[in-house]
Formats: structure tokens, C-alpha cells, sequence
């Protein structure tokens, strides 16, 4: 294991930056997914956010007291919906470790046996990884007289936990007395006392730390896993909609959350990356309920934001928003007609959140909020040398392409070479039309007693000599422009990470 320097660890009272303790307890950052592999691992200090949280008298109790393990989290989660601001791919050595653990109360605690713990955040929720399968087998169904309620499936009426249809169509799971979240099936009665144990397991570690929540509105997501060496992954995160941020019960290593950008150290401009985060979290459980919906303000808001970056996309050829004006004009419509459902339609409050989430991570990107926020498209906010062409440079500036760009920049190239291969055809044409006139090509043709073929004799002239070349020169920009244009044609509606990592 490779040596890293110190964690930073941040105080959510004070907001201050504070040196770590030996005492500080981190988690391993996820592992980058197989298919994300291009996404950015960074050899300097990890970041760890350190959210100070405490319990309530109120909270449920459990058994028997369980520790935390300092285990990696086992998979890698593909995102569902990419953003329209991508990092360019690029892998560094040295990515962060977990430090050791040493959590003074929890540690007197003991999972059950098979368990690992796991902080997770948002992005990482394995709804998209998961494969269940049923069998092709042919299946009837009676729909007996009278009936007009059709539930999921014979449920007990004393479960707490209610089925829920995610405009995507996946299917998940809420207990609103609770807030308690969560994708695994509630179905399945092992798998909800698995999550029940889980959740009292948490209540437990708010007592023995006699911690405070600092809100009581807050969601709770949870999760577990099924590991191939046999043992249950245990996954959580709390999502507080006061402060919209997510938090954690103990010290969470936020290195590679962060690890699309460098020289993150700011706990505010981190906020941004934990907003994205939240909103995201409203994205995958939109569902509304008595106490929990958007609240009105927010759409004013986000139509604020869209309506400036029409303007500033309008007035300005150097932008850092990703959408164009016309595209940003449709959302705002979009928000206008959520608002007026009250936030009561999950379907309004989950493409709202995912735009929400969309420009908090773009203002994460952009460093907004810091002294060297990057305020026109081409801005370098590193020390550094120019080491790209121009062209190259204004799209790819600090690592970070936008959408938008991204496109116009495929479809100038892609154009380029199509005019290459147009006008190399026409060259070739007029190259071997102009070896077709008499007097190009020299020989004895003329004048000469010709009785065979041996008997003719061609001779090379310099017209003759730049025509051919001409020709292999036109044959080989042919060739290379159908190359060049059948490679990358694709590539104008892909994701610009994963288009250029291709």
C-alpha cells in the first residue's frame, strides 16, 4: 500500500479545516466501475468530510451492539443518467488509501457475523447494476369479480414498507414514518429483516456516540448486497433537506468524489459536489408525501438559473454553461409546468432534481464560489503550461468538456473531413482525365513502325511524374477521410468522456 499524505478533514460547525487526528476513522473510496474506468484517480491528499451527527431519545433500539469494519466497497456503480459536463479520462497512480481505523465507542461493537459496512453516496445507489432475471416460462392469471385494487403482491398489512414505480421504471421501496429509502426487494421477507437489522444497527451506533442529528429532516437511504465470497454488504447515506447535503454517522473519505477535479479544498466548494449529490438523491426516490415534497421555491430557483444561462449563452461565445439557449428555454417551460403540479407528481419532482443535480456538479466543476472560479469556457484555473493546439485547448480546458462544445466541435471536424475526401475525388478526376491528354504521355506511338507491343517504349515526362503523384496523394486522402469520418461519426451523439477515451 502506497503512502498518501494526511486526509483533510472538515468541521461542519465551524467549517474550518482541521488536521487530522490519529483517531481519524475513513472508509475506502469506491472502486472506479470497470466500464468508468477512464474517470480520474488523484496521488494527492484525500479529502474527508467529517459531519459531526448525533442522535435522538426517539430513535428505535436494537439487540445487540455491532461494530464498524474498514472494508472497500465490493462493486462499481455505473451512473444512470451522465451529465452534460464531463471530465476527460485520465488515470494517475498512487490513488487514495484507506487510513487505519480507530473509532473509539463503535469499535466495542460487532456486526452480525458475514457483514461489512459500506458509506455510499448517491451516484453510487446500485440500481442500475443490479440484473434481475425471471424465467421465459408462459404464466395465466384470473382476475376474480369485483376487483379494482391490483397490488404488487399479497403484502402483510403490518408492514411498515411501501412499494413505489421510479419514472424509469424501477422499482423501490419508502417507509414515511421513517423516511427510510431503499431499492432492495420488501418483498422478500429475509431481505426486509436484513434491511430492519440494518437500520436498528444505525440507531445504535446514534446512541453508543450519543450523537445529534442536526435536523429531523433528513431521508434515509439504505441498501445491502450480496457478495461473491458469501458475505452481505451493508450500505447507507442520509441526505438532509435543510442543508441539502448528504451526510454520514463517522468520518467519510471523500477522495474519490472529488477526484474529478484538483485542488479541491474548500469545504464550500465541496458543498457543491454533495448538492449534486442530494439532488441526485431526490432523482432516484421522487416520491411524494405527507411532509416530504419539493418546496415551491426551488423551482423559482432553478428557472432563475436557466434563464440566466439563456442570456449568458446568448450574449456570450464563451459560456461555461452546458446547455444552448433553445434547449435551456424548453426546461425552463418544463419547470414552469412542475411548479404548478405543487411538486405533487413524482414524475415533475424527478426531472426537476436531475436538472438540480446537473448544475451543481457543474458548479462544482467550475469552482464556483472560489477566488479562481473559471468564468469563461477557455480559463485555466491550474498553473500551467499550454501544451494543446487552440482548438483542442478551448474544449478540453482543465480536463473538463462540455456537451454542447463537445458537438459543434465533432461536427466542424466531421465536416472538414468530408470536404477532404470531396475535393481529393475531384483531384483525382482531373488527374486522370490530364494523363488522358495526348502529349502527357510521351512514347513512339506516333511516326513509328509498331508490329508488337514490345515495340512500344513509354517515356516518363515530368507532367506524367507530379499526375501520379497527385493521384496516390488524392487516393490516400480519400481513404483516410472515410476512415477518419466512419470512426468518429458516432461519436458526435456519445458522452464526450467516454468519445474520447475510445
Amino acid at each position: 500500500m502506497t503512502n498518501i499524505p494526511p486526509a483533510v478533514v472538515i468541521d461542519p460547525a465551524t467549517s474550518s479545516v482541521l488536521p487530522p487526528s490519529p483517531a481519524t476513522y475513513t472508509h475506502e473510496p469506491l472502486s472506479p466501475p470497470t466500464d468508468h474506468s477512464s474517470r480520474r484517480r488523484r496521488s494527492s491528499g484525500s479529502v474527508a468530510v467529517n459531519i459531526q451527527n448525533p442522535s435522538t431519545e426517539s430513535l428505535a433500539s436494537s439487540s445487540s451492539p455491532l461494530p464498524l469494519t474498514n472494508e472497500p466497497l465490493a462493486i462499481g456503480i455505473p451512473t444512470a443518467h451522465s451529465s452534460p459536463i464531463s471530465i476527460a479520462p485520465e488515470i494517475h497512480e498512487g490513488s487514495p488509501q484507506p487510513s487505519p481505523t480507530a473509532s473509539s465507542v463503535i469499535s466495542e461493537f460487532f456486526l452480525p457475523e458475514g457483514r461489512f459496512l459500506q458509506l455510499i453516496h448517491s451516484d453510487q445507489v446500485p440500481r442500475y447494476l443490479k440484473e434481475t432475471t425471471i424465467p421465459r416460462d408462459e404464466t395465466s392469471y384470473y382476475v376474480k369479480p369485483l376487483t379494482t385494487v391490483f397490488p404488487y403482491f399479497e403484502f402483510e398489512e403490518q408492514n411498515p414498507w411501501r412499494p413505489a414505480t421510479h419514472p424509469d421504471g424501477a422499482l423501490y421501496f419508502f417507509d414515511p414514518e421513517r423516511r427510510l429509502f431503499t431499492d432492495t426487494n420488501m418483498h422478500d421477507a429475509l431481505l426486509r429483516d436484513e434491511i430492519e437489522e440494518l437500520y436498528h444497527y444505525l440507531q445504535k451506533i446514534l446512541r453508543a456516540d450519543q450523537l445529534t442529528i442536526p435536523s429531523n429532516n433528513y431521508d434515509l437511504v439504505l441498501d445491502i448486497t450480496p457478495i461473491e465470497d458469501g458475505r452481505i454488504q451493508w450500505s447507507y447515506y442520509y441526505a438532509c433537506h435543510d442543508n441539502r447535503c448528504l451526510f454520514w454517522l463517522e468520518t467519510y473519505d471523500a477522495s474519490y468524489m472529488l477526484s474529478e477535479l484538483i485542488g479541491v479544498s474548500s469545504p464550500a466548494h465541496i458543498k457543491h459536489r454533495l448538492e449534486a449529490s442530494y439532488w441526485n438523491h431526490w432523482s432516484l426516490f421522487p416520491v411524494v408525501f405527507e411532509g416530504r415534497s419539493l418546496p415551491l421555491p426551488v423551482y423559482d430557483e432553478l428557472a432563475g438559473i436557466l434563464s440566466y444561462g439563456c442570456v449568458d449563452v446568448m450574449s456570450s461565445m464563451s459560456s461555461t454553461l452546458p446547455y444552448d439557449d433553445d434547449t435551456m428555454y424548453k426546461m425552463i417551460n418544463l419547470v414552469r409546468k412542475a411548479k404548478e403540479a405543487d411538486g405533487g407528481v413524482q414524475y415533475y419532482t424527478a426531472a426537476t432534481t436531475r436538472l438540480l443535480s446537473f448544475f451543481a456538479h457543474w458548479r462544482f466543476l467550475y469552482f464556483h464560489g472560489q477566488r479562481h472560479a473559471r468564468l469563461v469556457r477557455d480559463q485555466t484555473v491550474y498553473n500551467k503550461p499550454k501544451l494543446h493546439l487552440r482548438d483542442v485547448e478551448r474544449l478540453w480546458t482543465d480536463d473538463v468538456i462540455i456537451e454542447t462544445v463537445w458537438k459543434s466541435f465533432m461536427t466542424k471536424l466531421l465536416g472538414e473531413w468530408g470536404d477532404v475526401i470531396l475535393w481529393s475525388a475531384v483531384m483525382l478526376t482531373a488527374n486522370v482525365g490530364f494523363l488522358a491528354i495526348p502529349g502527357v504521355v510521351l512514347s513512339n506511338l506516333n511516326g513509328s513502325n509498331i508490329t508488337s507491343a514490345s515495340d512500344v517504349n513509354i517515356f516518363t515526362s515530368p507532367s506524367q511524374i507530379a499526375s501520379s503523384l497527385s493521384i496516390e496523394a488524392s487516393v490516400g486522402s480519400i481513404v483516410t477521410g472515410l476512415l477518419l469520418v466512419r470512426h468518429n461519426r458516432t461519436k458526435q451523439k456519445e458522452d464526450p468522456a467516454g468519445a474520447v477515451s475510445a
